[in-house]
């Protein structure tokens, strides 16, 4: 079955005003009654089942059965042979049954990861900075550990008004998860800093560690430690 491909509510980016409050997972829950369900946590779209086609039976040849009495050596016989069909046939039905078996497997894991590869190509087109391995995770724990979003998802082929608002909720959260913000001022300065250190390569300043330690600083630590190099 092809998903069809719903566009998640607009999330705000960081150049654009936000005109409109984007909603969170517990308003789209709130809103569509979303309640848990009890399953397991598996992501696997519904998927039309493969059927096995019945194994050619052998033409059944009428015969005489012996009789135990007059033939007891050919009944014996009779009987094995009678044995030995029945065993044929479970053992060719268990094979058919297990084919079909790992041909549905194998189709609703393939279906599963193109579901999923559609959802993180959509978010990934909304938010910035962020790799598609991140947001599969952030998709795939959601999906795991929150079973009203989990209910959502599976459902959004019967209800894809909510699976668009609680996709286009959780497009917000990771972007607000990952977005780095910083005041025009830090950047200015950061910019200032790199400057400042391509020019006097002579410096004795150990460039990536500094990096590494002035993205992690708060905007009013930067500040400081901007002042510090300033000669």
């Amino acid at each position: 079955m092809n998903d069809q491909t719903i566009e998640p509510a607009p999330v705000p980016t960081g150049t654009e005003p936000a005109t409109t409050t984007v909603p969170t997972l517990d308003d789209v829950y709130e809103k569509y009654a979303v309640t848990p369900q009890a399953q397991e946590p598996v992501m696997q779209p519904p998927q039309s089942q493969v059927t096995a086609t019945p194994a050619a039976q052998p033409a059944v040849v009428p015969q005489s059965i012996p009789s135990p009495v007059d033939d007891p050596d050919g009944f014996a016989r009779y009987q094995a042979s009678q044995h030995a069909q029945m065993e044929q046939s479970r053992h060719t039905a268990n094979s058919a049954a297990q084919r079909v078996e790992a041909a549905n497997a194998e189709a609703a894991q393939r279906a599963a990861n193109e579901s999923v590869g559609k959802v993180v190509d959509a978010i990934s087109t909304k938010v910035e900075g962020v790799s598609k391995r991140h947001i599969k995770a952030e998709l795939s724990l959601s999906y795991a550990e929150d079973a009203r979003f989990r209910a959502i998802y599976d459902g959004r082929h019967t209800n894809p008004e909510a699976w668009a608002a609680a996709q286009g909720a959780l497009t917000a959260k990771i972007q607000k998860e990952y977005a780095v913000k910083l005041s025009p001022q830090t950047e200015a300065d950061q910019r200032a800093m790199t400057a400042a250190m391509e020019a006097s390569p002579t410096a004795n300043v150990d460039r990536s560690s500094t990096d590494a330690k002035a993205m992690a600083m708060s905007d009013g630590e930067f500040q400081q430690f901007w002042q510090n190099l300033r000669p």
